[in-house]
């Protein structure tokens, strides 16, 4: 099973980045209490009728990883799925910037709470960590933007007003796969693709899986023998195609044009193509302004 996870990279040193993660009152939740960067230490993360969470520092090296272990407090509106789960922040020093990988262990697409949870990290960590890291400005929950966080990210709505996943796109590519899996690892490795949904058939295997890449969802069927792959061609834009290429390549896609930029064409493209469902994948970073 897939742990959420979310990858991104900020402007600031790895201290800075520890620093900041260590403070989520400054980014999570204005009503957060407690000491969330001493191993031993107890963060209180409470949002009154809603969701409240007690997370004891299991790990605290600065500048490198921390990690939050949600313990069983009995408390109401306790989130019971999390109990158990690790929140960990991993911080990898990327030149003059700073890779932050997040992943909520434990919190995977099995737990009735996994869409919610999901799109509620995603907003948290946009708006929230990587905007106080980017901007020095983040948006965590305040008492007045409950209710607004709370639809926004699907924890409150009323019945049939949600017709789609949250954060979903309306049209998503569906990749017919033999090997689902592999092909998920390669969407992971390389585009740093996270599991949204994971349906599994009767004897365990996978039935179908969405996986969030930046803004999109790429949704995959397979995993039986009589399954026949079916290629297809998608195009994805990335921060830097030659990076993302070359991974591609390091995980075992075959070279279908390395990345360059045309005459004419306002991207940098390249091409790949995975060995287990057979799609090719066009890499792109837009270099012209329109």
């Amino acid at each position: 099973m897939q742990d959420y996870t979310n990858t991104f990279t900020a402007p600031v040193t790895a201290l800075q980045a520890f620093d900041a993660a260590a403070h989520p009152e400054r980014w999570w939740n204005v009503m957060a209490t407690g000491d969330a960067e001493t191993v031993g230490g107890t963060l209180v993360y409470d949002v009154p009728g809603l969701h409240h969470s007690e997370f004891v520092v299991t790990e605290a090296e600065p500048g490198r990883r921390l990690v939050w272990h949600v313990q069983d407090t009995g408390a109401a509106n306790e989130q019971g799925e999390w109990v158990g789960t690790d929140v960990i922040f991993e911080f990898h020093p990327k030149g003059d910037s700073t890779e932050v990988t997040f992943t909520h262990r434990g919190l995977q697409p099995r737990l009735e709470c996994h869409e919610v949870c999901s799109t509620a990290w995603n907003y948290h960590l946009d708006v929230g960590l990587e905007a106080l890291l980017v901007t020095g400005h983040g948006a965590p929950i305040t008492p007045e933007t409950i209710d607004e966080v709370a639809t926004r990210v699907g924890a409150k709505l009323e019945p049939g007003e949600r017709w789609k996943p949250m954060s979903y796109p309306s049209v998503s590519p569906y990749l017919i796969c033999q090997d689902a899996e592999k092909l998920i690892g390669f969407i992971e490795d390389v585009f740093h693709g996270a599991v949204q949904r994971w349906f599994e058939r009767p004897d365990g295997s996978l039935m179908h899986a969405e996986l969030r890449i930046d803004d999109s969802i790429v949704m995959i069927g397979g995993g039986a023998t009589e399954t026949t792959s079916a290629p297809a061609h998608l195009h994805v834009y990335v921060q830097d195609a030659h990076a993302v290429f070359e991974r591609a390549i390091a995980a075992g896609a075959e070279n279908i044009r390395e990345p360059a930029q045309a005459d004419g064409d306002d991207d940098i493209r390249g091409g790949v193509r995975d060995p287990w469902c057979g799609v090719t994948w066009w890499i792109a970073t837009q270099r012209a302004r329109f």
